[in-house]
């Protein structure tokens, strides 16, 4: 794919910015006992460095479960390995098990923030310049490559609060893009690989199976169902071999659904926090229920967009954008009733919602908006507010507001009434910010206005929830106008 003027500025300008949000604080700085997720990145280097593989998820003498165990499937493990041979080979004492911990050095902590930045260079840039490569025009090409680089929320949680989502959500965009050239063997390696970074990625995994398994089917096609299953067993089959053999798969899966930890561990914008607040469902009911009250409302609020993916169309448009719109309604079903979400996890429905920019551009823009808005206490407890504030700002002026005009013949532009109400949400968002920075709350209900974030936020994300499956909706039986879309 050529790089015109446009794409080498949107790389370009979000290395700048990136790079820019890196000198903020990080979560947990110069917080003990537990400090925060960049301890435990680091924690995971020196564990799976400094301990045999048969150690990683299990508790041992040499190996605390409950500082920082390692909770995420095997291909995150072996990433934190290389990362940590690399950082042993700089200073050895950057992974030295448990005398480091805490560890918080200028050094150290320029190694890690590149950490994130070259593992999101080698996997998150490469799959969106794919996936853009794909589109029908300049201008939808140009938009993806921009929405998805300057995305406020992956920059703010990768690289202010520190994570490596752009490594999981770099092989989902590059799935999509696989699966939409019919190259389905690598697809399924590539969305096998995203499962077993970050197992979040679940959130799409049943509309995955049915677009794939359509695809086997109809017509039907014994070879592409054979090969793509076979891609999935090796991957699976390579990645978690060394735990098969050593005996400790079973402690992997432990440690990946940690259903001990309750519904919910802090304050998010989903049904079982928001409604905690009116019934304690936690002194209520007990965790088994808790478990299957969550498994069949997910389950339930799924089945809508699920039915829809499996409607037939004979138009490759709608059907690409059927299953699309099926990534991010189920993905919202997750995280507004699954179990144990946290506020990060709404970057996964926002990556999903990216992918149908060019045709939704306002909807994007206003759910961006919420999901960005919806974590301003977490980014409050890291010192970042200001990062924050940057980034939203220059997403909706610099990158929006310009894009979405060079789109104005759009269907999007006929729902004026739509455009108002998302418009008045976003400035009620403002005026929230505006009462929390002058007013402090009151002593009886000192999280008052944490709470406030996340009834608005959750009643927005339903909101989306419900206009998602709408749009879907139009493409799954064949309603949608391609001329003014």
């Amino acid at each position: 794919m050529m790089f015109d003027a446009s794409l080498m500025t949107a790389v370009m300008w979000g290395l700048i910015l990136r790079l820019s949000t890196m000198t903020f604080p990080h979560s947990g700085q110069s917080k003990p006992p537990m400090y925060g997720d960049y301890e435990a990145q680091r924690h995971w280097m020196a564990v799976t460095t400094e301990l045999p593989m048969k150690e990683w998820y299990v508790q041992t003498p040499r190996n605390d479960l409950q500082y920082w165990g390692l909770d995420y499937p095997p291909l995150t493990a072996y990433h934190s390995w290389l990362c940590g041979k690399i950082s042993a080979s700089l200073n050895p004492s950057w992974t030295k098990l448990n005398s480091s911990r805490g560890h918080e050095s200028h050094e150290h902590k320029r190694f890690m923030r590149y950490s994130v930045l070259v593992s999101e260079i080698l996997t998150f840039l490469p799959a969106v310049l794919y996936y853009a490569s794909g589109s029908s025009s300049v201008i939808e090409k140009d938009i993806t490559v921009w929405v998805f680089l300057m995305n406020p929320v992956l920059i703010l949680i990768d690289h202010a609060h520190f994570q490596y989502n752009s490594v999981c959500l770099g092989l989902f965009v590059a799935f999509v893009a696989l699966v939409k050239n019919e190259r389905y063997i690598p697809a399924a390696i590539a969305f096998s690989l995203a499962l077993n970074f970050k197992h979040i990625a679940l959130y799409y995994a049943v509309p995955v199976f049915l677009h794939m398994l359509k695809a086997c089917v109809s017509p039907p096609h014994i070879t592409r169902f054979m090969s793509i299953s076979l891609a999935v067993v090796a991957t699976f089959g390579i990645l978690w071999a060394p735990f098969l053999i050593n005996g400790t798969a079973l402690n992997v899966i432990q440690r990946i659904f940690p259903f001990n930890r309750g519904i919910y561990e802090d304050k998010v914008s989903n049904f079982w926090y928001v409604g905690s607040l009116v019934l304690k469902f936690k002194k209520v009911f007990s965790q088994e229920r808790l478990v299957q009250f969550s498994l069949l409302s997910t389950f339930f609020a799924s089945l809508p967009s699920w039915f829809m993916l499996l409607c037939r169309t004979d138009n490759p448009h709608h059907k690409m954008m059927n299953f699309k719109f099926a990534l991010f309604n189920t993905s919202m079903a997750f995280y507004l009733f699954s179990y144990m979400v946290h506020e990060k996890s709404i970057l996964f429905p926002l990556t999903a919602l990216l992918l149908v920019t060019a045709q939704n551009p306002e909807f994007v823009w206003y759910f961006t908006g919420v999901a960005s808005f919806s974590l301003v206490p977490l980014l409050q407890k890291d010192g970042v507010l200001p990062a924050y504030f940057a980034l939203v700002l220059q997403s909706f002026f610099i990158i929006y507001k310009s894009h979405i005009e060079n789109l104005s013949n759009r269907r999007w532009n006929q729902y004026y009434l739509l455009r108002i109400l998302m418009s008045a949400s976003l400035l009620v968002a403002l005026l929230l910010h505006a009462i929390e920075f002058l007013f402090m709350p009151p002593k009886r209900f000192p999280h008052l206005f944490v709470a406030l974030n996340c009834i608005f936020c959750f009643v927005h994300f339903l909101f989306s929830y419900l206009y998602g499956h709408v749009l879907q909706w139009r493409y799954s039986f064949g309603v949608a106008d391609e001329k003014t879309e």
